[in-house]
């Protein structure tokens, strides 16, 4: 879907932080795309 508009690198957020994968990404609609169907994975909020 969006993997041939965008590249991706491992990176360092800060000085001490643990890798990251930074995602460059300037169509608008590729990044909303990406966002989408990254929540669609995330798992339900646990009851506290």
């Amino acid at each position: 879907m969006f993997q041939e508009s965008c590249r991706a690198t491992d990176a360092l957020p800060y000085e001490g932080g643990s890798m990251m994968l930074l995602v460059d990404i300037e169509d608008p609609d590729t990044i909303a795309d990406m966002v989408i169907s990254m929540a669609i994975e995330l798992p339900a909020p646990k009851k506290r």
